[in-house]
């Protein structure tokens, strides 16, 4: 639960302007991964339709918190992280003139070393409240050319915000032996350098299976290369992040 203070705390941000790019599983399996290098990390499911939650819990009885007021208590336990569940009833959230709520609520995390936020696969109105409350934006993509012409509304929106975010990109269900995804890759490493994680996710059958059982694919399939793709992205996330 919510106990330790910890001054450092930072909260990223998941993003995408379309789903089906496995934005929540980044999010997730990240988290896995970056929890059992010693980091404690809650995560925040913004999406009314709770794809994450669902990942997680094979039956959804938690309502969503209500923000600022008592979203503390609809924090769930796992061995590794803990989850603030989504529901429908985010949907109410988007109905708050204060675009800083999400952020002044999460001022009430104690203990925590990361907050891992999965966005709504848009640019709402609940995914500018993430931006607004966030430390970094991840950038989810795939390798592919209208994805990529995507990150710049992303980088627009954050401009526009005059969010204090700082924008990174992470490249999910990669295939190294496709030429067109070989080429993406290389123009997103000349064109973001820092900004791109270099280590990318394979697509796996793997990370499926894993949401079936209700578990992050490093509990599923410890020693799966998709697996070990996580553990990559940990080390360089927390090299990044600290």
């Amino acid at each position: 639960m919510l106990v330790y203070h910890h001054n450092s705390m930072k909260t990223i941000s998941f993003v995408n302007l379309k789903g089906g790019v496995g934005k929540t599983s980044i999010c997730l399996n990240l988290a896995a991964a970056v929890s059992k290098r010693g980091r404690r990390v809650l995560l925040l499911d913004l999406d009314p339709s709770a794809s994450l939650t669902y990942s997680l819990l094979e039956n959804v009885e938690t309502a969503a918190p209500r923000y600022p007021d008592d979203w503390t208590r609809a924090v769930v336990p796992f061995n590794h992280y803990d989850l603030v569940p989504g529901s429908l009833e985010l949907e109410d959230l988007e109905k708050k003139k204060d675009l800083h709520i999400l952020k002044q609520a999460l001022q009430q995390a104690k203990g925590y070393d990361f907050v891992f936020i999965d966005c709504p696969p848009a640019l709402d109105v609940l995914t500018i409240m993430a931006i607004l409350a966030s430390s970094t934006v991840c950038a989810v993509i795939n390798a592919r050319l209208l994805e990529y012409r995507g990150l710049v509304a992303i980088d627009d929106t954050i401009r526009a915000l005059r969010a204090k975010a700082r924008r990174k990109v992470i490249v999910n269900e990669y295939d190294g032996r496709r030429r067109l995804e070989q080429d993406l890759l290389k123009k997103l490493k000349k064109d973001y350098g820092e900004d791109l994680y270099r280590s990318t996710v394979r697509r796996s059958v793997a990370v499926p299976e894993s949401v079936v059982r209700s578990m992050d694919v490093l509990a599923h399939r410890r020693t799966s290369p998709v697996a070990k793709d996580f553990e990559a992205l940990a080390r360089e996330f927390l090299r990044k992040e600290g």
